[in-house]
């Protein structure tokens, strides 16, 4: 039975951090991260209000997402009792084994390894449960923060491409990520490659 993902760990301070699906009571959460300049994310987001983001929480759930029938779906990460970040998955319209990952840390928790975490957990979860095997991802060239997460999960660099910005145009870095079977598992263990 596929279930959503619920998965508890620990990090590096002992702490029990755990990924639970967003619900739409978190949209007004999520708007807040998006909003703040200082959440490290791997793109700035367009602005939209909570009811649109409280009605995209709403319209998909994990099971849709593992089976390939969800446009897109979000989880919340926990530290303790207290959200950390946010996760969310988008499938891709055409091909539902490709997915483009977005995310963000809430200022109070960058730069202690919850998001390399809580991503690997949720790449182990997508790799035994759900039809995706691609991961893109973007983030700006000046969010070094987000570079080494990418990097450490082993995403290669794609390429860079443009993006307007509020002072002119940003550059962003595309990276891929393909997830490896239990088959494809290399010599040190690696549940992606």
């Amino acid at each position: 039975m596929l279930l959503p993902l619920a998965r508890s760990f620990s990090d590096s301070l002992n702490q029990i951090l755990a990924l639970r699906p967003a619900y739409p009571r978190d949209a007004r959460m999520i708007q807040a991260w998006r909003r703040d300049s200082r959440t490290s994310t791997t793109l700035r987001l367009f602005d939209r209000s909570t009811k649109e983001i409280a009605r995209e929480l709403s319209a998909a759930t994990a099971i849709d997402l593992y089976l390939g029938h969800a446009a897109k779906f979000t989880w919340i990460i926990l530290r303790g009792e207290m959200p950390a970040g946010w996760i969310a998955v988008s499938l891709d319209s055409v091909d539902p084994q490709r997915a483009e990952l977005s995310y963000a840390t809430s200022r109070r928790h960058e730069g202690q390894g919850i998001m390399t975490q809580a991503l690997t957990a949720l790449f182990r979860q997508l790799l035994s449960d759900s039809h995706v095997r691609e991961l893109a991802a973007r983030c700006f060239t000046w969010n070094t923060r987000s570079i080494r997460v990418l990097e450490k999960l082993g995403f290669a660099r794609d390429g860079e491409d443009s993006l307007p910005g509020a002072c002119g145009p940003e550059r962003v870095i595309r990276y891929g990520l393909t997830l490896a079977t239990d088959t494809e598992r290399d010599s040190k263990g690696a549940i992606w490659r």
